[in-house]
């Protein structure tokens, strides 16, 4: 599953149930997806002006929560144009706000995220995969980080799921393998699904 599938499937389910019944990945992939569309469809004028920006205050942590520092930083200075509390999370009142703000604050700002100091989608697709693995493989060290020195670690995966027509594990053990090698010869990062 691609990452624009899992970002298509978060986006179903919000405007399905509403974003407090989504789980923290798909909330994670909504905010994000929202704050990257809008600001580079429009910068973030858009963004805080469209629905996407009720999720603002959100976004500076979901974005270093996937190791974007320097994107979250970006977004937390446009916050503060708002002031102390930032952009409000009802669209009215924000889009009230908005127009008491100089157009020309978000020149810069906009042109400090257009030039991506972090891959966002490389970045969020690593943790979305890895959050996912973590959790069908019971590894709790993926899905919440550990206390002390980081050091970086990457990994390739090759997963294999069952189907029907498989007669017996034996034919599940050779698609995990293939997988497994499709991974490792992809590379660092990277996720394969057999």
């Amino acid at each position: 599953m691609s990452l624009d599938d899992l970002c298509s499937g978060a986006l179903d389910r919000y405007f399905d149930v509403g974003f407090n019944r989504l789980m923290p990945d798909e909330q994670l992939l909504v905010v994000i997806w929202g704050i990257e569309a809008d600001v580079n469809n429009g910068g973030f004028h858009q963004y805080y002006f469209n629905g996407y920006g009720n999720f603002a205050r959100l976004a500076p942590r979901m974005l270093r929560q996937i190791g974007a520092s320097q994107t979250a930083q970006i977004v937390a200075e446009a916050n503060a144009l708002f002031g102390p509390e930032g952009p409000a999370p009802d669209r009215d009142e924000r889009q009230r706000a908005l127009e008491s703000l100089d157009d020309d604050s978000w020149e810069y700002l906009d042109n400090r995220f257009w030039a991506y100091p972090d891959n966002l989608s490389e970045l969020l697709g690593r943790h979305v995969g890895l959050q996912s693995i973590g959790r069908l493989c019971g590894l709790p060290h993926l899905i919440a980080p550990m206390r002390g020195p980081e050091y970086p670690v990457n990994a390739s995966l090759g997963l294999a799921m069952t189907t029907q027509s498989m007669s017996d594990a034996t034919a599940w053990l050779e698609s995990a393998d293939k997988a497994c090698y499709q991974a490792k010869k992809a590379g660092r990062g990277q996720l394969i699904c057999a």
